[in-house]
């Protein structure tokens, strides 16, 4: 048992090592692990409903993969790059606009009230705008060249496919091999907490991939459909940003409301972004969210917010993205801790 923990315990540190020092190497296997993981599902219905052996399924679903894989290189990098060049050379018009057009009516306003507030409110405003702008043109600029030069996407866009078609071939055997490093008298108990933990979580995140997809096709089309700017970047930031519960609107509706007003001003095409935004949200919590994710997790929304705060103040942007199902993991331990502890002589004790 001590040689097998050793061994699981060295295979995790040189793992997050390689992952660590040479991200760029690991990228593909993580990336292809994950879809992995997503599409093992529908490798099991192919494979059970039609009949079809594990090594044509996995041949199946990485040839859609490359598929799906090239016509993104094909039609949507191109035109997310060009959206991008745009918003680059657009932002110190759009920055000086608000600076010396928005800003001067607010502080006005503000100044009618109370003079200091109106001075203090100016620099804020000023400071917090030039940041603003100063972290979206940064985060632009570097979006493509990072992309290009870190993945080697040529080589990701061939090593992905190829990676996923032995593990999608070999997961019984991987997910085999895993269980046996645990000691035989708790291999029960782990395959049963794991089960459960995919239960859980993977119904959450090929729901939500679904849903951010559905969705980022929607807002793409609508907006694009009225003339706005950046309308596809838009899409998917809006389409993206429902996985993070609160946050997420208040991006979607920051972005919308504010690009909107710099491509159209204060006219009748806002009432059509608030439409669009609009059925987009009744779509999203009336129809897809409860019919193709439902309460797969089963948290309080409270705690979604509180886990999303809390991720957010520890890891930042990735804690954010990370928070809901982490939580979602970390409710299925403490279910079955709980379960464990209603079993045990301590809590059944008379005594």
């Amino acid at each position: 048992m001590v040689k097998v923990s050793i061994t699981a315990i060295f295979l995790v540190l040189v793992t997050g090592f390689l992952c660590f020092k040479i991200p760029d190497i690991t990228y593909p296997f993580v990336v292809a692990f994950i879809l992995a993981y997503l599409l093992n599902p529908l490798a099991i219905i192919l494979n059970n409903k039609l009949g079809m052996s594990r090594a044509i399924t996995s041949i199946i679903i990485s040839i859609l993969l490359i598929v799906l894989m090239a016509a993104a290189m094909i039609y949507l990098v191109p035109l997310i790059y060009t959206q991008i060049s745009v918003l680059i050379r657009h932002i110190p018009a759009y920055e000086s606009y608000i600076i010396n057009n928005i800003v001067p009516i607010i502080v006005q306003k503000m100044g009618a009230m109370d003079p200091q507030i109106s001075t203090k409110l100016k620099v804020i405003a000023d400071q917090g705008i030039n940041g603003m702008f100063g972290v979206v043109s940064h985060a632009a600029q570097n979006v493509w060249s990072y992309t290009m030069a870190t993945i080697h996407l040529l080589l990701f866009m061939v090593l992905v496919p190829v990676v996923l078609f032995f593990l999608l071939r070999d997961w019984r055997h991987i997910a085999e091999g895993f269980f046996d490093l645990f000691p035989k008298h708790h291999q029960k108990f782990v395959k049963t907490l794991f089960q459960d933990i995919d239960n859980v979580l993977g119904a959450y995140l090929r729901g939500e991939m679904i849903v951010c997809s559905i969705l980022a096709i929607y807002y793409s089309i609508a907006l694009t459909f009225i003339g706005m700017d950046f309308a596809v970047l838009l899409g998917m930031v809006c389409g993206i940003s429902i996985i993070l519960p609160l946050i997420g609107m208040i991006i979607a509706i920051t972005s919308l409301g504010l690009v909107g007003y710099l491509t159209f001003g204060f006219s009748i095409h806002m009432a059509y972004i608030g439409g669009i935004y609009l059925v987009g949200a009744l779509l999203e919590n009336t129809f897809l969210t409860p019919k193709i994710i439902g309460d797969s997790l089963g948290i309080s929304p409270v705690w979604i917010i509180f886990s999303v705060l809390l991720f957010g103040y520890i890891a930042g942007p990735v804690g954010i993205l990370m928070a809901i199902p982490t939580t979602g993991v970390i409710k299925v331990i403490l279910v079955h801790m709980k379960q464990d502890y209603k079993k045990s002589n301590l809590y059944n004790s008379k005594a």
